[in-house]
């Protein structure tokens, strides 16, 4: 593979991370890091040796009368896998699971939905305008998912609300009262917690620690979760429009970066 780069002011972690480890993140023996480190470079300087117009600035530190090349690597989560004293904690932790797997998709759409409406929501002035907004969001929401989540078993509900808090930093009640009236959003509450789910839970990282493996183990690729696209033509058009803003803040500021 030729390798040419010659912008003096490049962006090493980048490099390191685009011709050794993509998406690698490490934490462990800073030996072992070090050697991992030296290893790949020297096969970064045995291409770059093949063309002589071939010109990399990288970092270094000397250490004993030796010029050693650092790049500083992001950290990587090492998750132990679960031990189970008995079957029944196999079976529960296997549920669990797979509740998290089902209703992960849906915080996530919820997510960016309400961040895509706080913004827009944002840029409106007149009191009778947001609250138009406002009611369209609510259908929107309502719309996407009423069916798929009145499918839903309890246990896999109560997941759904913790996930919701741990995406968005709110409670689903939260979220309810900000798009309904707090006489509505109680209601609900209320209706909810008839069948044993409580819309006002919170998320707790150490209290839900089990969830929260899980979600690492999915966020971190080692379980795979089914992409879910919104499902209706509503949903999917305010999506694509949150993309669309994304992209350009995302092009703005590798603009920015380049430039110091």
């Amino acid at each position: 593979m030729m390798i040419s780069y010659t912008e003096p002011n490049m962006n090493i972690l980048s490099l390191y991370k685009e011709l050794f480890i993509p998406s690698l993140y490490i934490r462990m023996n800073p030996k072992i890091t070090i050697l991992l480190i030296l290893l790949g470079f020297s096969s970064l300087f045995a291409s770059a040796q093949n063309d002589d117009e071939e010109l990399l600035y990288i970092k270094s530190e000397v250490i004993d009368e030796d010029t050693i090349p650092y790049v500083l690597l992001d950290e990587f989560s090492v998750i132990d896998s679960p031990y189970f004293k008995s079957n029944r904690e196999r079976k529960k932790w296997n549920k669990l699971m797979r509740n998290v797997i089902k209703v992960y998709p849906y915080a996530k759409i919820t997510k960016d939905l309400l961040e895509h409406y706080d913004e827009e929501l944002a840029k409106i002035d007149k009191e009778s305008d947001r609250k138009a907004f406002m009611k369209e969001a609510e259908e929107v929401l309502k719309n996407e998912f009423k069916g798929e989540i009145m499918k839903m078993t309890v246990s896999q509900g109560k997941v759904l609300v913790k996930l919701i808090d741990r995406e968005t930093g709110q409670t689903s009640y939260e979220l309810i009262k900000e798009l309904r009236s707090g006489f509505t959003a109680f209601m609900w509450n209320s209706l909810a917690l008839l069948f044993g789910n409580n819309l006002k839970a919170r998320y707790d990282p150490i209290e839900d620690y089990e969830i929260e493996t899980i979600v690492q183990l999915i966020e971190n690729g080692d379980i795979v979760v089914a992409v879910r696209d919104a499902s209706t033509a509503k949903a999917r058009a305010e999506l694509k429009k949150k993309k669309k803003k994304d992209r350009k803040k995302n092009k703005k500021a590798e603009r920015k970066a380049n430039k110091v």
